[in-house]
Protein backbone atom coordinates (compact mmCIF):
# COMPACT_ATOMS: atom_id res chain seq x y z
CA UNK A 1 0.00 0.00 0.00
CA UNK A 2 1.19 3.54 -1.03
CA UNK A 3 1.67 6.12 1.69
CA UNK A 4 -0.26 8.96 2.59
CA UNK A 5 1.24 12.26 0.95
CA UNK A 6 0.29 15.67 1.94
CA UNK A 7 0.96 18.76 0.03
CA UNK A 8 -0.02 22.42 0.70
CA UNK A 9 -0.82 24.75 -1.33
CA UNK A 10 -1.09 28.85 -1.33
CA UNK A 11 -3.19 29.40 -4.10
CA UNK A 12 -4.89 32.88 -5.46
CA UNK A 13 -8.26 31.90 -5.82
CA UNK A 14 -11.36 31.76 -4.02
CA UNK A 15 -13.78 29.12 -2.81
CA UNK A 16 -16.11 29.70 -6.03
CA UNK A 17 -13.41 29.54 -8.40
CA UNK A 18 -12.06 26.67 -7.19
CA UNK A 19 -15.00 24.28 -7.47
CA UNK A 20 -15.02 25.70 -11.14
CA UNK A 21 -11.62 25.13 -12.22
CA UNK A 22 -11.96 21.60 -10.13
CA UNK A 23 -14.73 20.29 -13.02
CA UNK A 24 -12.21 18.78 -15.67
CA UNK A 25 -11.04 16.89 -12.72
CA UNK A 26 -14.66 16.02 -11.52
CA UNK A 27 -15.18 14.60 -15.38
CA UNK A 28 -12.01 12.04 -14.64
CA UNK A 29 -12.15 11.44 -10.69
CA UNK A 30 -15.45 11.24 -9.30
CA UNK A 31 -15.78 13.88 -6.87
CA UNK A 32 -17.70 13.96 -3.53
CA UNK A 33 -17.91 16.60 -0.65
CA UNK A 34 -17.98 15.32 2.83
CA UNK A 35 -17.69 17.47 6.23
CA UNK A 36 -16.04 20.47 4.46
CA UNK A 37 -13.74 18.34 2.44
CA UNK A 38 -13.71 17.56 -0.85
CA UNK A 39 -12.86 14.07 -2.03
CA UNK A 40 -11.52 12.29 -5.36
CA UNK A 41 -11.71 9.14 -5.93
CA UNK A 42 -8.43 7.62 -8.32
CA UNK A 43 -8.32 4.31 -9.34
CA UNK A 44 -5.84 3.26 -6.66
CA UNK A 45 -6.35 5.70 -3.51
CA UNK A 46 -8.21 8.87 -3.18
CA UNK A 47 -7.41 12.88 -2.83
CA UNK A 48 -8.74 14.70 -0.20
CA UNK A 49 -8.93 18.56 -0.40
CA UNK A 50 -9.49 21.03 2.24
CA UNK A 51 -10.10 24.64 1.68
CA UNK A 52 -8.49 27.16 4.06
CA UNK A 53 -10.85 30.03 4.95
CA UNK A 54 -10.94 32.84 2.20
CA UNK A 55 -8.12 35.54 2.41
CA UNK A 56 -7.07 38.60 0.46
CA UNK A 57 -3.40 39.76 -0.61
CA UNK A 58 -2.85 43.14 -1.75
CA UNK A 59 -0.27 44.30 -4.07
CA UNK A 60 -0.14 48.01 -3.99
CA UNK A 61 -3.53 49.15 -5.58
CA UNK A 62 -4.11 45.42 -6.70
CA UNK A 63 -6.24 43.10 -4.66
CA UNK A 64 -6.06 38.99 -5.24
CA UNK A 65 -7.98 36.43 -3.48
CA UNK A 66 -6.21 33.65 -1.69
CA UNK A 67 -6.93 30.15 -0.48
CA UNK A 68 -4.74 27.54 1.58
CA UNK A 69 -5.53 24.36 -0.19
CA UNK A 70 -4.55 21.17 1.20
CA UNK A 71 -4.45 18.03 -0.46
CA UNK A 72 -4.05 14.58 1.26
CA UNK A 73 -3.15 11.80 -0.95
CA UNK A 74 -4.30 8.67 0.48
CA UNK A 75 -3.11 5.11 -1.05
CA UNK A 76 -2.58 6.49 -4.08
CA UNK A 77 1.11 4.76 -5.91
CA UNK A 78 3.70 7.42 -6.97
CA UNK A 79 3.00 6.81 -10.79
CA UNK A 80 -0.65 7.66 -10.29
CA UNK A 81 0.24 10.56 -7.81
CA UNK A 82 2.23 12.53 -10.47
CA UNK A 83 -0.76 12.15 -12.99
CA UNK A 84 -3.29 13.45 -10.69
CA UNK A 85 -0.61 16.57 -9.59
CA UNK A 86 0.30 17.37 -13.48
CA UNK A 87 -3.96 17.42 -14.29
CA UNK A 88 -4.73 19.17 -11.25
CA UNK A 89 -1.43 21.93 -11.83
CA UNK A 90 -3.48 22.14 -15.94
CA UNK A 91 -6.87 22.57 -14.00
CA UNK A 92 -5.83 25.55 -12.41
CA UNK A 93 -3.51 27.28 -14.90
CA UNK A 94 -4.29 30.48 -16.19
CA UNK A 95 -3.40 31.66 -19.62
CA UNK A 96 -0.77 34.53 -20.01
CA UNK A 97 1.24 35.97 -22.56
Amino acid sequence: MAPSRLITRRMAIDHAEFRRCLAPLARRYPLAEQNGEIHLQLPAGRVRLCLGPEQTRRLGSLTLPQTDVTLLLECVPAAEAEVFLAAFERAFQRGGG
